[in-house]
Formats: C-alpha cells, sequence, structure tokens
C-alpha cells in the first residue's frame, strides 16, 4: 500500500471517537486503550460513527485510523529459520488467515520481521477481516479519501517521533499483493538506474569541462613560457622601450615568436587570426601615427598582409616597425 501523509488522524474507543488534525495532536490522549478488551457490536460501532463531526472531515484527504489491539488480531511468531523478503509476507498472511479465520483474499495485515539471532527470528502480525476494515472505515471513505488502519500498539511505538504520521502510514494493514510488490521494486529499481544515470552524465559532463578549462589554462601557461622565453632587451632607445610595451599588452589568444631591434627599427613574428592583426594595426596607427607599420605574411600561401584570408584562420605574419 502507498504511504500517505495523512492530516487527520481517527482515534477509536468503545465509547467515543476522537479525531485530531495531524499537526494538533495531543501531547497526552484522553483515554487509555488498553480499557477497550473486546470488539463493540456493529450497532455499537455506527453508533459512534453517528457522532463524527463530518462538516470537519470534508476537507480532509488523507487519514490515519488508530483502533485498539483488542479489536485486531495481533500475535507474535517464532520461527527456526531466516525469513526472506518474499517469504516472510507468506508467513504473516498464513498466521492472519488462522487467526482472523478468513480467506487469504479478504485479510488485511501488516507484518514485521525481527531477528533474534542467528537461527532465530520474530514475526509479528495486525491483521483483521475485511469486513471489519470495511465497517472501521466506511464514514470515511466519500470523496476519494486515502485512508489507512494501524493498530494502537503500533501508534504508541512511534507517536513520539518526528513525521510520525507519515512513517505509521507505511505500517498499514493492506491486502497481500505479490504483483504491487513486484511493480514497486521495478519502480524502485528504475528509479536507481535513472538517478546512477543522471549521477555518471553529470560527473562525465563536470570532468569534461575541468579538461576543457584544464586545457585552456595549459595553452595560455604555454604561451606566456613561451613569451617569457624571448630575450627582450633590458636597455634601449624610447623607441624600442614604447615597442616593448606594445608587446607585452597583446592579447592572450597573439603568440610572439621572434623579436628584433635595433635603434629606430623593430621587427616581430605574430601568430594570430586575421580579424585580430586588422584591429591590432587599427589600435597601434591611432597610438603612433608619426611610426612606420609593415605586415608581412610568413605562413606557407605567402599572402601579403594575410588581411584578406578568413577572418577566423590563424596565421603567421611578420611586423615591421620603424620610427619616421
Amino acid at each position: 500500500m502507498k504511504p500517505i501523509s495523512p492530516d487527520c488522524v481517527v482515534f477509536y474507543t468503545v465509547s467515543q471517537c476522537y479525531v485530531y488534525a495531524a499537526n494538533h495532536l495531543p501531547e497526552r490522549l484522553p483515554f487509555n486503550a488498553k480499557d477497550d478488551t473486546f470488539l463493540p457490536s456493529i450497532e455499537r460501532l455506527n453508533e459512534l460513527q453517528s457522532l463524527l463531526d463530518h462538516e470537519y472531515l470534508a476537507d480532509k484527504k488523507s487519514l490515519l485510523i488508530v483502533v485498539p489491539d483488542a479489536w485486531l488480531s495481533v500475535s507474535e511468531h517464532q520461527i527456526k529459520h531466516p525469513l526472506s523478503k518474499k517469504l516472510a509476507p507468506l508467513a504473516a498472511l498464513a498466521f492472519a488467515s488462522e487467526s482472523t479465520f478468513a480467506p487469504p483474499n479478504e485479510i488485511f495485515f501488516h507484518h514485521h520481521v525481527t531477528k533474534l539471532n542467528k537461527d532465530l527470528v520474530q514475526l509479528h502480525v495486525v491483521a483483521c477481516s475485511k469486513m471489519l476494515m470495511d465497517c472501521l472505515s466506511q464514514p470515511f471513505q466519500a470523496d476519494n479519501r486515502c485512508c489507512q488502519l494501524i493498530s494502537q500498539q503500533q501508534w504508541d511505538a512511534q507517536s513520539t517521533r518526528r513525521f510520525a504520521c507519515y512513517l505509521l502510514s507505511r505500517q498499514g494493514l493492506a491486502r497481500y499483493q505479490p504483483e504491487e510488490d513486484k511493480r514497486r521494486e521495478t519502480r524502485h529499481r528504475w528509479s536507481a538506474f535513472v538517478l546512477m544515470s543522471v549521477l555518471v552524465h553529470g560527473l562525465l559532463l563536470g570532468y569534461f569541462y575541468y579538461l576543457t578549462d584544464e586545457q585552456d589554462k595549459q595553452r595560455v601557461a604555454q604561451r606566456q613560457k613561451h613569451t617569457q622565453q624571448l630575450v627582450l632587451p633590458t636597455q634601449g632607445t624610447v623607441f624600442v622601450t614604447r615597442f616593448l610595451t606594445i608587446l607585452r599588452a597583446l592579447p592572450h589568444d597573439v603568440r610572439v615568436s621572434a623579436l628584433h631591434s635595433e635603434k629606430d627599427t623593430a621587427s616581430a613574428r605574430l601568430t594570430l587570426t586575421a580579424v585580430r592583426l586588422q584591429a591590432l594595426l587599427t589600435q597601434w596607427q591611432q597610438a603612433q601615427p608619426t611610426w612606420h607599420w609593415q605586415v608581412s605574411s610568413t605562413s606557407p600561401q605567402g599572402a601579403s598582409t594575410g588581411v584578406s584570408e578568413d577572418a577566423l584562420e590563424v596565421m603567421h605574419v611578420e611586423l615591421l616597425v620603424s620610427a619616421r
């Protein structure tokens, strides 16, 4: 049975039905469920249900019904061999059928397995017949409400914990539905597969971006290293000093492979795109309008300036600069 998040809890007693909002439960219940030692008659249950505030219940979508242990079949059985997840519900159903005197297809039950030692387990079973389940839940079934039923013992074991109502709804009495269990297991497997797939793809994507970033860093580092390996003169004329300042300010995507200077003349070999060359030439001519700028291509194609080539094509040029 699918767990719910109940917004209302109904407590049955032999004298009254107590209804509380799930988020406003009292610290102590105003009754002792252990005083109810027998199951009331159908007429008495109908009488209790007639006193319910149906206007208050009208906007409630899910309910958790708690009934005294004496109204249900509660039993414990010690088994001298391990119980698998598939075998445990079958064993619980067999014990429930013996205690409720109902056929297996008309039994609602919940079971819990506790391992006592290596070869001994204890099977706890709470069960009731379909007739009793229908009788107890009938006044709450209107408007497609979700109802789940548990014993007072189950409530006492969990009620002090956080999210108790949701946890208890997972222990509601339900029919034996092996096909539903298979579907639930299949859903869990697919959910785990999808989660693992998303995780793996996320890791691969993160690793790809990491490698791309590292590759860019290495490319920049190699350009800087190559530039640093050039023997730049530490002293020279004002012209040479200004020309070196221009070279040091070059963008990272421009590579300087050689440099030569003499008094009022300097040359450098550059690797860059045509569009970058055109932009730099315009910038340099505006900054130093009195200098003479000459560009010649050293690419295998042998173009004169390379500016007419594809704007994104990387080219090799020699820049010759002289002071007029």
